[in-house]
């Protein structure tokens, strides 16, 4: 399941030119979208893959 939950989660583009702390503020908002619609598994691969 871990295997899956990472699948497909990218918080951060480093070729972007938007720089990494507001990428990061985008993660942080797309991770409590995902946890307010009630998407757990989506909302945790993206938290894991931001660390």
């Amino acid at each position: 399941m871990s295997e899956s939950l990472t699948e497909g989660a990218v918080p951060f583009d480093a070729t972007s030119e938007t720089p990494v702390d507001e990428q990061r503020t985008e993660a942080l908002v797309r991770i409590q979208d995902c946890i307010m619609s009630r998407a757990g598994p989506e909302a945790l691969s993206l938290l894991r893959a931001a660390r």
